[in-house]
């Protein structure tokens, strides 16, 4: 609410942050080197929503990569206005 805050009225926020795993391997994958870590709701596909909850517009992830850590989300999100 306070990035939302601080763009002007139409304003774009993107956001680069561990996403859900895609496919049985990666789950696997993620759970096995994520285990007991705060990322719970990252890895459960939850921040669009907080987004959102937060007065965001427009949110959506446009790019989503596989990489030796997990899946690596780019999500955006608009500032209403």
């Amino acid at each position: 609410a306070d990035i939302r805050r601080l763009l002007r009225p139409g304003g774009v926020f993107h956001l680069l942050d561990f996403g859900p795993p895609r496919g049985g391997i990666e789950r696997g994958l993620t759970a096995v080197f994520h285990r007991g870590e705060r990322i719970g709701d990252n890895l459960g596909g939850r921040l669009p929503e907080w987004l959102g909850a937060a007065g965001f517009e427009d949110v959506r992830e446009v790019e989503s990569h596989r990489t030796l850590f997990g899946r690596c989300s780019l999500y955006t999100a608009r500032a209403p206005g």
